[in-house]
């Protein structure tokens, strides 16, 4: 049709050059012969033509630009899960308007019609094109429509889950509400539409992370020898002792960066005069690897490469969670359900750099596990974090040691940025969430932390973590054109 029309406008411009001729414009003027009238006759459809293909170009462009509009409109309420039924309307129709102005646009009098339903946003307009040629045939307006449909879609999704499970965690309820948040983010991905197609990661951190010990010999671990020593038994005899004066003393300490009160016995002792015998030994020390892991070294400790570096497998440590799980398929789900479930308060210290490396790792296409896609716009990666508190232990060294200035950990802190920003670099969308954090640093880390402020959560009580993580499963959905 195009070329039809494109052929129309040729012979109307030759037309108008051959009557600026001058011996056609002698032609045309002599009135009196058959051929004059004939030629006459000739070109009028011609010129009709040529002028009904001005108002069929006129008509395509606006289709065009209406349709562009009338998909930015329902892409705008399709993204805005975060936002009423009434508000996602007039968000699309702002954005029609906004997409469909200027020559010919008011002309029409188009206004959009938005449908919102749970799956999918329909958004049509249609207007009378007035004509300029064709109404000498009786065509007065052209018709232009247009419409889209816009869907959301969890496909090619892998998401990384990073929850703090210090002993913290044990107080108001915590705990108990992390996991059935939990559970209902990965049965929401799960059941969606695209579901099948989506992909979930597990990380509890405490100060360490553990595995799973069937990684004993991977390449990139580096797990120290088990060893056996005998303890001699050894018996001596000493002067027995007698508690008196015993009473009631209130002291305070730190646990996990908060500081706790408690009440506690306290007795003076003396010598009883008489002498007893006490033994001790006589058994065998066992010195193994029992799953948890510390941190390689600067710079090595904000990077995921190189893993000739290997990762420090910590002997005899026990203080950690859950064994983390990479990233599993819908028919797997009860595997990650299970340790959610199965999360328990533990260790003293938080250090939330050991969570963020290895939900950053889960993800990887690299080593140590290598189940992520590649990095690129069509694989969709995505990290939450959830901690309770401030980092609490020193960055430095495999076993994050309590440091100079604790409760607070500024090298952590900083730490813990970097990590965040080489996260994001990798084009991984980063969520945070401050879990009852009365730390103003802890939370502006969290927050310059996240991807964009929309990207942070202050959850300051139960039920706020519960609407975060509500709110983060609704946002990890891929809105596309359905139509």
């Amino acid at each position: 049709m195009l070329r039809d029309i494109l052929v129309a406008w040729s012979i109307c411009k030759d037309i108008k050059t051959m009557r600026e001729n001058s011996v056609i414009r002698t032609f045309f003027s002599n009135r009196h012969g058959n051929t004059a009238v004939m030629f006459a006759v000739s070109v009028l459809p011609l010129m009709l033509v040529a002028g009904g293909s001005v108002d069929l170009i006129y008509d395509y462009n606006l289709k065009s630009k209406m349709q562009k509009a009338v998909d930015a409109a329902a892409l705008e309420a399709a993204a805005a899960r975060n936002l009423t039924k009434k508000q996602r309307k007039k968000a699309a129709r702002k954005a029609f308007y906004m997409n469909f102005k200027g020559e010919g646009a008011s002309a029409l009098g188009a206004k959009p019609v938005v449908r919102v339903t749970k799956k999918a946003v329909y958004v049509s307009a249609q207007g009378q094109l007035p004509t300029r040629f064709i109404k000498l045939i009786g065509i007065n307006s052209l018709n232009v429509k247009a419409a889209a449909v816009a869907k959301r879609n969890y496909g090619n999704l892998e998401l990384a889950i990073v929850l703090d499970n210090t002993y913290s965690m044990k107080a108001g309820g915590k705990i108990g509400t992390l996991v059935s948040a939990a559970k209902t983010l990965v049965n929401t991905l799960y059941n969606s539409d695209g579901g099948d197609k989506v992909k979930i990661a597990l990380a509890p951190f405490t100060r360490y992370v553990r595995l799973d010990k069937k990684y004993k010999n991977a390449p990139w671990l580096k797990v120290p020898p088990k060893t056996s020593i005998y303890v001699a038994r050894h018996c001596r005899s000493e002067p027995e002792y007698e508690d008196y004066n015993c009473r009631k003393v209130h002291g305070s300490s730190f646990l996990d960066g908060i500081l706790n009160f408690y009440t506690y016995t306290k007795c003076d002792s003396r010598p009883t005069g008489r002498m007893i015998k006490n033994c001790w030994g006589g058994y065998t020390s066992t010195h193994e690897w029992r799953g948890c892991v510390g941190s390689r070294p600067a710079p090595w400790n904000k990077r995921d490469s190189n893993y000739a570096k290997r990762i420090p497998a910590l002997k005899d440590i026990n203080e950690c969670p859950q064994a983390l799980v990479p990233l599993t398929g819908k028919k797997h789900r009860n595997k990650i359900l299970s340790v959610i479930n199965a999360m328990t308060p533990r260790d003293s210290q938080t250090y939330v750099p050991a969570g963020l490396i290895w939900g950053w790792r889960l993800l990887s296409h690299n080593a140590p596990f290598a189940q992520g896609k590649e990095y690129s716009n069509k694989n969709h990666k995505a990290l939450v974090l959830m901690t309770d508190g401030a980092n609490t232990v020193i960055a430095n060294g495999k076993y994050h040691d309590a440091g100079p200035k604790y409760p607070k950990a500024p090298e952590a802190d900083k730490l813990t940025a970097r990590l965040c920003e080489n996260i994001k670099a990798k084009g991984i969308r980063l969520y945070t969430v401050a879990f009852k954090v009365s730390d103003a640093k802890t939370k502006a880390m969290l927050q310059n932390c996240a991807t964009g402020p929309s990207d942070y959560f202050d959850a300051s009580d139960n039920a706020k973590l519960t609407r975060a993580f509500k709110k983060i499963g609704k946002d990890l959905a891929t809105v596309y054109l359905a139509k």
